[in-house]
Formats: C-alpha cells, structure tokens, sequence
C-alpha cells in the first residue's frame, strides 16, 4: 500500500483551531516558520491512527510540567479537540478529545474513536504524571521519531528489536550498508548485555561503544535510519531529522526516507527547518522518477490559530527552496 493518509482535520488540537492538509503524498515534507503547525501536524496524525497506544508519549515528549500538560493537548482554553484522517481505502478514522474533569490532583479526558478502531477511553492523568487509561488498540502503524527517542534508554534497542522482527537480517544489512558508506569505520550495530542492561552497542573493528556515548548526529541518525527500514506498509513521521546531522549523514536520511517508500512501501511525513535536507531529498526525489502525487512539499501556516498551506510537487520543488532560502536569508 503506497497511499495510507490521504487527509488529514484538525479542530482544537495544540496550537490549531482548524485546517485540513489534503492530497498527501508517499512522502510529504513540511516546511514553515517556527509555530506554523507542523509539529502538531505530526502528532495529530499519529495520535488518529495510534489513539491510546500513543496518547501518554505525546502529552510527555515536550516535557512533563504537571496537569498543565493536558491542557496543552487543546487550543487555548478549549476543552474539545477533534482529529479525522481519510486512508486510502477511502475509510475515515475519527477521534475526538474531551476534558470531562479538570482538578488539582487529576484531568480526566475521553477519547471516543470511529472508523477502523471504534471505541471509548476514560484516560486518567494524575499530577505526577501516571495515566491510566483503556487500550483501544490502533487504526494503523504509525510511527513517530524525534530526538527524544534518540536519547532515552530503551527506545533505540525497541528500534532495533523491531527492525530484526519486521524485516529480518535483510533490513539491518541494509541499514549497515548505509552506515559504512557514510561512516566507514562502523562494523555493526549490536546490543550488549552490561550490568543485566541490553545496551545498543556500534561495533568497530577493535572495539565496541555504547548507543548513548556516541556523538548526537549519530545517534538520532541511527534511530531515523532504523525506524526507515523496520517497518512496511506503514506511517513514519520524522521530526527534524538534519538535528546534529553534517551534511553525510544528511544525505544518508535523505536517501533512507526515499527508499523507505520506494522498497517497504512507507508514508513517510518529514517536518524540517534544513533548506539543505529538502533539496538532498528533491534531489533523491528526481533520481528515482517520483511523480507528484508521490512527493508533495507543504509550506505551512498558522494564522489566529488556521492552519493553511501552499504545495508542491516534485516538478515546482525549486519554487519552494526558494522560499525557503529567502525566509532563512533575509
């Protein structure tokens, strides 16, 4: 399945009162100034396809500062935030989000979900940030990847775990011959029991180095690289995948998020500030022939809390270089 997403509305969620993106491609790179949406895009999409699976990572992954992480989840003082998103099957995947309690010790939101998943969770979320909530299961694979996966013990070595289940000694062989083309030194990557932890490992060829020592670039290259070879038929979302990056392993993404969609079938949604990750994935874009309803750039922006867009295909993508480069320079 090439297409998954379609469309997606948001109403009320984080910083976006309304705004449809629609006619989304195999791969769609958003672009925009900083508070433009295309962060909450991500996560809008995600949290559709993924419902409770999902909701917990997402109130915490910019931080928990207590209660007041709920309320963050909907724009400005509402109290409701509705998500729909259209799959290729020309099926609808509906979720609303309501706060039934506010306190001083608890929020207490409903999640009500229709479409493939269909379903009702009471998500309780205490102060100290437990949250106890129903599982509703998922619509479809989503998958979300930002710099705090890349950091946190245990989600690289899930990463890597997944990869080997998915798609077997293919999938890292392929992620190995990306990394030594870029990198050269780097043997293998391999998890090593130390002190009773299963510890992601790069392996050289006299020694070994744990995951979490190497340098920033490396690290959330790793994870973006392998979460683009684990899965097929799936949705990947990147959230700024050049952070630390030089300009290799830039191109080493690039590369990689093309593939994803070309060999394993992946929807594949970039959110990037880096004019020079655009042109490098145009660029793969054009090698591989992709037509314009396969690779769409979305310049984003939010007005009083409306989400609009202009897009472009592969055939206009300088128009938006351009538009990028003279925001970034002038």
């Amino acid at each position: 399945m090439r297409l998954v997403v379609k469309w997606v509305s948001i109403v009320k969620f984080r910083g976006v009162r309304e705004g449809v993106l629609s006619n989304l491609a195999g791969i769609n790179i958003l672009v925009g100034r900083n508070g433009s949406g295309k962060t909450t895009v991500l996560e809008a999409v995600h949290l559709a396809l993924t419902l409770t699976d999902s909701f917990e990572f997402l109130v915490k992954r910019r931080g928990w500062f207590g209660l007041a992480s709920i309320d963050t989840l909907f724009y400005r003082c509402s109290r409701e935030a509705r998500i729909i998103v259209e799959l290729a099957d020309r099926t609808r995947q509906e979720l609303s989000l309501r706060v039934e309690r506010r306190g001083e010790t608890a929020r207490m939101v409903r999640l009500e979900a229709r479409g493939r998943r269909t379903g009702v969770s009471d998500i309780l979320v205490y102060r100290d940030g437990r949250v106890v909530a129903s599982k509703l299961g998922v619509a479809h694979n989503s998958f979300l990847v930002d710099w705090n996966i890349a950091s946190s013990l245990g989600a690289s070595e899930s990463i890597y775990a997944e990869m080997l289940v998915h798609g077997g000694f293919s999938a890292k062989e392929f992620l190995l011959d990306m990394l030594r083309s870029k990198t050269g030194s780097v043997r293998s990557v391999e998890p090593i029991r130390v002190n009773n932890e299963w510890i992601l490992h790069l392996v050289y060829t006299d020694h070994a180095i744990p995951y979490y020592v190497a340098g920033d670039g490396i690290r959330y290259a790793l994870a973006c690289l392998m979460t683009l070879v684990a899965h097929r038929d799936s949705v990947l979302l990147l959230e700024e995948p050049e952070l630390h990056l030089h300009p290799g392993l830039m191109k080493l993404i690039a590369h990689a998020i093309i593939a994803s969609y070309r060999r394993r079938g992946n929807q594949v949604f970039v959110s990037t500030h880096s004019v020079e990750l655009v042109d490098m994935l145009v660029r793969e874009a054009a090698r591989n022939n992709l037509g314009d309803n396969e690779f769409r750039i979305y310049w984003l922006a939010l007005e009083d809390g409306r989400l609009s867009y202009t897009s472009y295909g592969l055939s206009n993508a300088s128009e938006a270089l351009e538009e990028m480069k003279h925001w970034l320079y002038n």
